[in-house]
């Protein structure tokens, strides 16, 4: 969320496992009509908590870099 700059309106998502001692990290952004999706996998042995946070800002900086800035029209939102 924080490497996405993601909040409420922005359809983000990180999904971690670990298997035999292998963190596995999907981070992925959808654009707001849901016509575009960004994703980008990492893996880290033997993870521990400040490796596995710069996996994750690292994936969701290069998914970001690629997706560029999805601003939401707020017209199109519902109430």
């Amino acid at each position: 969320m924080t490497a996405l700059e993601g909040s409420c309106r922005t359809a983000v998502g990180a999904y971690a496992r670990i298997d035999n001692d292998i963190l596995h990290l999907t981070t992925e952004m959808l654009s707001p009509d849901g016509s575009a999706r960004w994703r980008r996998v990492g893996e880290l042995p033997q993870p521990e908590t400040a490796a596995a946070r710069a996996l994750g800002q690292r994936l969701g900086a290069e998914v970001k870099n690629f997706a560029g800035d999805q601003e939401v029209d707020p017209a199109t939102l519902d109430g």
